[in-house]
Formats: structure tokens, sequence, C-alpha cells
């Protein structure tokens, strides 16, 4: 092999050194949402139920909440139930707003602003990310691998 051999000191100082960045990118980098939509779903209440994992939010969007959204009818029957990311943080809100056919609807909104937190209900904006100490012991683990 052809690689730099550095003194074992060294490793350890690189090693904390991308630990620390991998951190870094957690806190900076790109949030990672649910994101799924009702009226795509391959069986009833899919997306509601069974949320896909968390996956990059588009960098070009500036997302940095993580959201769910439900439309209800006047009868309380779910019309719509998506996972996405949002630029817009709103606090837990329903409204009511004028839908197809100058039918009301029930929209209501939830957000947060950690890594997979619009996988399940939504309990606090600032519940901890599940996925950051798995992300940053695979990060770790990689970097090691490489390293020796």
């Amino acid at each position: 092999m052809y690689g730099i051999k550095f003194p074992n000191s060294w490793r350890l100082g690189l090693i904390l050194v991308m630990v620390l960045v991998v951190q870094l990118e957690a806190v900076f980098g790109v949030l990672l949402c649910s994101r799924c939509d009702s009226r795509k779903d391959s069986f009833y209440k899919e997306c509601e139920q069974t949320p896909p994992a968390p996956s990059p939010c588009p960098q070009h969007s500036h997302s940095l909440y993580c959201s769910i959204v439900r439309e209800t009818d006047p009868n309380g029957e779910q019309i719509l139930f998506a996972r996405d990311c949002t630029t817009s943080y709103l606090e837990d809100t329903c409204v009511i707003r004028n839908g197809s056919y100058h039918q009301m609807k029930t929209v209501c909104f939830q957000t947060c602003q950690t890594d997979g937190c619009n996988g399940g209900e939504i309990k606090s904006l600032n519940a901890a990310s599940p996925y950051l100490p798995t992300t940053t012991i695979m990060y770790a683990a990689a970097i090691l691998k490489a390293l020796l």
C-alpha cells in the first residue's frame, strides 16, 4: 500500500479532528427529513403510518425545518397527509381554507428542526435527533478504517 504512515499520536489527533468535522457537518449541514405524500401512497395511509427513512433536503431549498401537513374535509375525513422539508417555522396550528369546488378544508401544520424529527408525531421543536449519534459513529468508523 502506498499510503502516508503517521505516528499513532497523529492518527488519534486526525481521528478527533475528523469526528469534530462530522459533528459540525451534522449541525451546519443539510437537514434530513422524512418526505412523502399520501397522494402517492402505495397503500392506504402509507405516508402517515410507515414514513420513509429521513433523506437530505434539497440543498437549493435552504430548508431549516421538517414538517407534517394534514388536510381534512368538513366531515373530518383526511384528504392529505404529507411529510417534507420547509423553510418556515409554524407553531402547531390549523387553519381553515377554501378547497376545490369551494369546499372548506382544515389544514394543520407541524414543524421541527432536527434530523428525522418528522418521522413520527412531532413532540417538540427541539426534540433530540436519534440519527446524529449513529451518523457520527458510522463516519468515525469509516475514517478509522481508512487510516488503519
